[in-house]
């Protein structure tokens, strides 16, 4: 008895829940950052919660996690030789996409990425702002 009021409340609680879906990967590149609108045009209730999800993104490949330099990630220099060996295919800058360092300094294209492997080329960082009409919430 108590089980089935449980599923009953659950099912009434997962009924009250909007649900807003947006493909983006046919709008940014692979390397690019780009903002993706989602219009919502009715009211929500608070709290709101936002989650995102990611298909197709297998970091539990064994070449996934082998790709990288402990090394290198310790704070040691490698050579380019090291870094093709244990990062490939994202050795260089060009090869993990990344034109400009965080400071804004050009990077030379065919560099030693820092890191490089696959793990720093696929790095997601989300999704950093909303912004409503009313306001722009930071996510932290």
């Amino acid at each position: 008895m108590i089980v089935l009021f449980y599923a009953k409340l659950l099912s009434k609680l997962n009924a009250s829940v909007d649900e807003f879906k947006v493909q983006y990967d046919n709008i940014c590149g692979i390397t690019t950052d780009c903002t993706v609108s989602i219009n919502i045009s009715t009211t929500l209730k608070q709290p709101v919660y936002l989650y995102y999800g990611i298909d197709d993104m297998y970091q539990n490949f064994r070449y996934y996690l082998r790709s990288k330099n402990t090394n290198q990630l310790a704070g040691k220099d490698i050579t380019f030789a090291q870094a093709n060996t244990s990062c490939y295919p994202a050795v260089t800058n060009s090869d993990i996409g990344k034109t400009v360092s965080w400071g804004g300094k050009t990077l030379d294209p065919n560099a030693i990425a820092s890191p490089c492997g696959m793990i720093a080329k696929s790095f997601f960082t989300g999704w950093d702002y909303i912004q409503s009409q009313a306001f722009l919430i930071k996510l932290n």
